[in-house]
């Protein structure tokens, strides 16, 4: 049977029915894997070819949609190779056993307070990180000041994996460093993976970081704007990699201090 003799309603017909097939296999694909959209770019590519073979009238049009999917599934395709033996492990190494992170209703994903986690990344067999990370009672990263009774002023960090310190030791993160060279203040660390300014403005709305700090005065802030996953876009301007507010005591007030 030609396709120029098929009614207009079983055209759309051929076309819709792949496409429900198509959300029930992304469906099942979303179980078993994290990001399957290799396979989602070559089903939608075949789908695309597809409508193109049934509407000969836009058949050009979706044959460069087509291959925009291809290239698409084909990148996703290399990169799923290159990752193929990457290895990332979260141990904790207290008993009983805690997990490294939880959901938070303020904040999104937290970690775990009083956790204490081997990190590790294996590439091929090959270990290029293995690590620890230490979290507080308060759910942060452990600086080495923390528990500065003789501090005059207080150093709150916020921002991203950048300012947790994904990757390196409890001794290594940027806020540790600062608190080496800064032995008069206690440095207090609320960044973690993936956070961006929405979660450093929850932190200082909700009141956390002033229940750690009772008179806070921000002082300065530092920002590497991620103009790399976002070019030209204005919001991108406001995500930072590494955000530092500092925030001084003494005698009872808080004063800014720019550094």
């Amino acid at each position: 049977m030609a396709v120029r003799n098929w009614s207009t309603r079983f055209r759309w017909m051929t076309v819709l029915v792949p496409l429900l097939l198509m959300g029930g296999v992304t469906r099942f694909l979303l179980d078993i894997a994290p990001c399957p959209f290799g396979i989602l770019g070559l089903f939608l590519a075949l789908w695309c070819l597809w409508i193109g073979f049934v509407f000969r009238r836009i058949g050009w049009w979706t044959i460069q949609l087509a291959a925009v999917m291809l290239a698409f599934a084909l990148g996703e395709g290399f990169l799923t190779y290159q990752h193929a033996g990457k290895q990332v492990q979260h141990q904790s190494l207290l008993e009983p056993p805690l997990p490294y992170n939880q959901q938070s209703d303020l904040l999104g994903t937290v970690p775990v307070p009083k956790g204490r986690t081997r990190y590790r990344m294996q590439v091929n067999n090959q270990t290029f990180i293995d690590i620890v990370y230490t979290i507080d009672e308060h759910g942060l990263r452990l600086t080495p000041s923390e528990d500065s009774s003789a501090a005059t002023e207080t150093i709150v960090f916020m921002g991203c994996s950048f300012t947790y310190g994904e990757g390196v030791e409890d001794d290594e993160t940027l806020p540790a460093q600062v608190a080496a060279r800064v032995p008069q203040a206690k440095v207090l660390n609320f960044g973690y993976s993936g956070y961006g300014p929405h979660q450093m403005l929850a932190n200082l709305e909700s009141g956390r970081v002033k229940d750690a700090v009772p008179n806070p005065s921000p002082a300065s802030h530092l920002s590497d704007d991620s103009r790399s996953s976002s070019p030209g876009a204005w919001l991108g301007q406001l995500s930072s990699a590494c955000a530092a507010v500092c925030l001084e005591r003494r005698s009872g007030a808080a004063r800014g201090k720019p550094r």
